[in-house]
């Protein structure tokens, strides 16, 4: 009869820990998709900053007083994959434990309450 608890127990707490692992991933891609989209922000303002001053320091005029077609600015990509190590450096990935199943008892049919566990 013990052996039945506590196997029902074990599968209550399993179960729990796989919500908590599983809200706990969501609340990490949430913040990884606004770090992310904080982070392209910041690129995009640099890259304008960088082409800005790229013109101003191009000369609009050669040596005889010609007009000059100024070069094209050349925008670099964000860095997606030194983004990632930085981001999983700060915020490790969250390990989600397999799918927990309820373990038929055709032996007892015993009135049962889950254990309380602590949500710290």
């Amino acid at each position: 009869m013990d052996d039945v608890r506590n196997r029902r127990d074990t599968i209550a707490i399993l179960k729990h820990e796989r919500e908590q692992a599983l809200a706990e991933d969501k609340a990490r891609t949430e913040k990884r998709l606004a770090a992310l989209e904080e982070k392209q922000q910041e690129h995009e303002d640099k890259e304008l900053e960088h082409e800005k001053k790229f013109f101003d320091d191009q000369d609009s005029q050669d040596e005889d007083g010609n007009p000059v077609a100024k070069l094209p600015y050349e925008k670099k990509e964000i860095d997606l994959e030194e983004f990632d190590i930085e981001f999983d450096t700060m915020n490790p990935v969250i390990d989600i434990p397999g799918e927990v199943t309820d373990a038929i008892d055709n032996d007892f049919d015993l009135p049962y309450s889950p254990p309380e566990i602590n949500t710290e």
